[in-house]
Formats: structure tokens, sequence, C-alpha cells
């Protein structure tokens, strides 16, 4: 995994990879809401692999696991549209 310290240089990298999967992380201590006990959390783990191997990651909490994988989906369907659209910020990246 590649890092980018604070004062590199200027470069632009694109993006080369996205990545996405859904897991649901037992929680220590079940959460009581009005609707009823949440003892997991659904969440969606991404990662965003760019054209000088620095690789990023990201979360997406869904609420509810019926939408695991819609959400999952919905990530890795997107990323492919990052280099078509002219201004998308996912296309290219300023480190």
């Amino acid at each position: 995994m590649s890092t980018v310290s604070p004062g590199a240089a200027t470069a632009t990298a694109i993006v080369r990879e996205v990545r996405a999967r859904a897991v649901r992380v037992p929680m220590p201590e079940p959460h009581r809401t009005a609707s009823g006990v949440i003892a997991e959390s659904p969440l969606v783990l991404g990662d965003v692999v760019t054209s000088d191997g620095v690789t990023g990651h990201g979360i997406v909490f869904t609420y509810s696991t019926a939408a695991l994988a819609a959400t999952t989906s919905l990530v890795q369907e997107i990323a492919p549209l990052g280099p078509s659209l002219p201004d998308c910020a996912s296309r290219k990246l300023k480190n």
C-alpha cells in the first residue's frame, strides 16, 4: 500500500479499479432503537486503486442488511462511469 505524505509533489492519478464488498460486523453491545435491537453493523467496504498504486478505502453504513446487496452493486456499477463523465472527481485524483 502506498501513502502520500503532506507536501508531496502534486501528480495526477487515474482511477484504475474500484472494489466493493458487503460485510456485517457484530456489535460488541447490541443497540436498542424504536424499531428493534441492532446486533450488527451492515457496511459496504470500498477500495479505490489509482494508476500510481495508491489505494484509498471507504466505508458506507447502510442501516439495514436489506440494503447491503443493492448498495454494494451501486458502488461497483457506478465505478466504470467515472472516466466517461467530463468533470467527475473519480476520473482523475490530484494527490
